[in-house]
């Protein structure tokens, strides 16, 4: 495994340089506001939004799903760039490969990752005290084992010992990465059909409005309405949200089930309003062109300038305090 890994990349994008040349400055650099160090600066699109290994598998060949990435981007990045240049999405191939390339940037990212792994290791540690709740339950977990041959028989461990284990809970519950790959895979048709099936909206910014910003997460669902939902997150497949996707500093996509496909163009105020947006989407980092964007700061909706951003105790402790909820894919 380890000769193996050696013969490819190790630094994985989870958000494509190409598409993040898009914001970048005349020098080809981005703006950077990292809210884990409190610091901005200018850099290469090369050396952000990448984790070590971050596609790599078990098997035969480690790289093979970076690989393929590799290849799916190689065919992404000329769509992209023919929709910024066109303003359109009338062409269906393009129109295509930009919905994939959402799909993509929506489910495969570390907060997910690390969302479903919580959930995941949650369920774990409730199936092990359900199995420890009784002793004949336990006795009735082991003579499964036993039977299934997967129970050493060299081992013996008591009942109590294997109770007081479960409830002071020290070990921790790890999944292999390949599990988060493998949902990923499974994801992404079903959430193609969420996608493709929205009115897309173009928003070009006006000369003035400071443009588009992106982020880590460039993928943005939130509600549309102003109702309580109560403790339902949005979904993608859900009647009255909104996906916000800013494919460069000079257009973003809306992308709603309700209304009709339009460009429109957008003067400060509803740029600053969807740059928020985004921004409240942030992991970590925004990504900008330079400091001159602008953002809709909380109530009374005052707008605030990116050179500020970094500043913002809002922006601020939204990082510190991040609530980790898996992005559901339900319809209803």
């Amino acid at each position: 495994m380890t000769d193996a890994k050696a013969v490819g990349p190790r630094k994985h994008h989870y958000v494509p340089q190409f598409y993040l040349r898009g914001f970048v400055d005349e020098k080809g650099k981005l703006l950077v506001t990292d809210r884990a160090s409190e610091k901005v600066f200018r850099t290469n699109p090369a050396n952000v939004a990448a984790q070590r290994d971050f596609n790599t598998i078990e098997g035969k060949d480690p790289h093979a799903v970076e690989k393929a990435l590799s290849e799916f981007e190689g065919k992404v990045a000329p769509a992209l760039e023919r929709i910024k240049q066109t303003k359109s999405l009338s062409n269906a191939e393009d129109r295509n490969a930009l919905m994939n390339l959402i799909c993509s940037l929506a489910i495969r990212n570390p907060r997910q990752r690390a969302t479903i792994n919580d959930f995941t290791a949650e369920v774990m540690q409730m199936m092990l005290e359900m199995a420890v709740a009784t002793k004949e339950r336990w006795d009735s977990q082991v003579a499964q084992m036993k039977a299934e041959g997967v129970w050493d028989q060299k081992e013996n461990i008591s009942f109590e010992d294997m109770q007081t284990f479960v409830k002071e809970k020290n070990y921790t519950i790890g999944l292999k990465q390949d599990f988060n790959i493998e949902v990923e895979i499974k994801q992404h048709d079903r959430l193609l059909q969420h996608i493709s099936a929205r009115k897309w909206q173009m928003i070009t910014a006006k000369q003035d409005s400071g443009g588009f910003v992106t982020t880590d997460v460039p993928v943005t669902l939130r509600w549309s309405d102003d109702k309580d939902h109560g403790m339902f997150g949005p979904g993608f497949g859900v009647a009255s949200t909104t996906v916000l996707f800013p494919i460069s500093r000079d257009i973003c996509l809306l992308g709603r089930f309700e209304g009709e496909e339009d460009t429109i163009k957008g003067d400060l105020f509803t740029v600053g309003r969807i740059n928020s947006e985004i921004i409240s989407n942030t992991r970590n980092q925004v990504y900008s062109r330079d400091h001159k964007f602008n953002y809709m700061r909380p109530f009374p909706q005052e707008i605030g300038s990116g050179s500020t951003l970094i500043q913002d105790k809002n922006f601020l402790n939204a990082g510190r305090s991040e609530t980790r909820k898996i992005v559901p894919l339900r319809t209803n």
